[in-house]
């Protein structure tokens, strides 16, 4: 998924993966403190939160 969509919203994770939303909140919150992916814009109201896989950004920006 992430290599599909680096930007993403982070309630698309668990209709993609077809998981439970609070595992898909556990990935989302462990690929965040280790530093894979980060929150372009906090989730507000009914809004979820942008979130990003810089990584891959930095990667096909160098080539």
């Amino acid at each position: 998924m992430l290599f599909d969509s680096p930007v993403f919203r982070a309630n698309e994770v668990h209709k993609r993966l077809n998981i439970q939303r609070q595992r898909a909140a556990q990935y989302i919150r462990t690929l965040k403190d280790a530093g894979i992916i980060t929150e372009l814009r906090p989730a507000s109201g009914r809004r979820a939160a942008l979130m990003s896989f810089e990584d891959l950004w930095e990667i096909t920006d160098q080539q």
